[in-house]
């Protein structure tokens, strides 16, 4: 094992610390887009790991002289939703979602059914675009959790005794 100095752990445990803070940032975020609109209709009631990585990621924790900056990134419907942009064309395929408000009938059917809407079409729907409603869910979420940052910046001197006392 490398033995470290001080200062070096308690850097990394300050790190840490910061993404534990961005963690729960980042879940915040893909559970505000999937409150309401088009985010519950994809991923409906439930979000899974492989769901929330399709909705934000994780920055890098980087460190200027002593600050630390660290960020999430919102991506793909969710990132056009954030700024209100407009979807292109595109043709939706039947399949099973997570949330399973959009699904196949039978296994291998081809029909596309929304049960919240109402709508049932058989095999893959063209859909033209549209323009999406601005939504701040990104910042609804950043202020949910802005006190987990300081929370767990906070426990850094006892999680640097710890690693002191492991030796």
């Amino acid at each position: 094992k490398r033995l470290r100095t001080l200062p070096q752990i308690m850097e990394g445990e300050t790190k840490a610390a910061i993404r534990r803070g961005q963690t729960k940032l980042r879940t915040a975020v893909a559970n505000e887009f999937r409150q309401f609109g088009i985010g519950r209709a994809i991923f409906g009631d439930r979000l899974t790991g492989a769901a929330m990585k399709t909705i934000v990621a994780r920055e890098k924790v980087k460190k200027t002289g002593e600050v630390y900056s660290v960020g999430v990134r919102v991506k793909g419907v969710a990132a056009i939703v954030a700024r209100g942009e407009r979807t292109k064309a595109h043709t939706i395929k039947p399949q099973k979602f997570a949330g399973n408000t959009v699904a196949t009938i039978r296994a291998g059917s081809g029909i596309l059914a929304n049960r919240a809407s109402g709508f049932f079409a058989i095999g893959p729907v063209s859909h033209p675009g549209s323009q999406m409603r601005r939504d701040d869910f990104p910042g609804r979420a950043l202020e949910k959790t802005r006190g987990s940052f300081a929370a767990e910046v906070a426990k850094v001197p006892a999680r640097v005794a710890q690693v002191i006392d492991r030796g």
